[in-house]
């Protein structure tokens, strides 16, 4: 019997997303764009189930709707910051309004994006991100002195 043996290349992902999104439709959508672009993607659909995802992995990324079942996306953001200071955050939202991306972005969030049909402006901030992480974690290695805090 003849076996042929099969060479599996693993690609290392480009970094984690967490997407917080309870319509499906557009959660497994996004999913899909990003897992495309090799990102590692989890999705809950609210928030409760998002926190028990969160306390199993860090992720350097989640997007959060703006309306979750029960809660704010900028209420979620805030607790997501006292939980995990160091992950960046961005926003999406079908509904646009001056005080909800006010409240949005005073959660310190990398992105504010307004849905659309098209999800390629998504994909290039989330793609921009990581870029900008990536640049950042060369930065410490390159300069650790600069990061390190002094006592005194």
């Amino acid at each position: 019997m003849l076996i042929n043996s099969l060479v599996i290349v693993m690609r290392k992902n480009k970094g984690s997303i967490l997407i917080m999104e309870p319509n499906p439709e557009d959660r497994e959508g996004l999913a899909d764009a990003l897992r495309r672009q090799e990102y590692e993607v989890h999705t809950s659909g609210d928030f409760v189930h998002a926190l028990e995802k969160l306390r199993q992995k860090d992720f350097d990324c989640v997007i959060v709707n703006t309306y979750l079942p029960g809660l704010k996306g900028y209420e979620a953001a805030s607790i997501l910051r006292q939980f995990s200071p160091t992950t960046e955050l961005i926003m999406i939202t079908n509904d646009n309004t001056r005080e909800l991306e006010a409240k949005s972005r005073k959660e310190a969030i990398f992105y504010y994006y307004v849905k659309s049909p098209d999800i390629e402006e998504l994909v290039l901030a989330v793609n921009n991100l990581f870029e900008k992480l990536k640049v950042g974690r060369a930065s410490n290695a390159a300069y650790p002195h600069k990061h390190k805090k002094f006592s005194q």
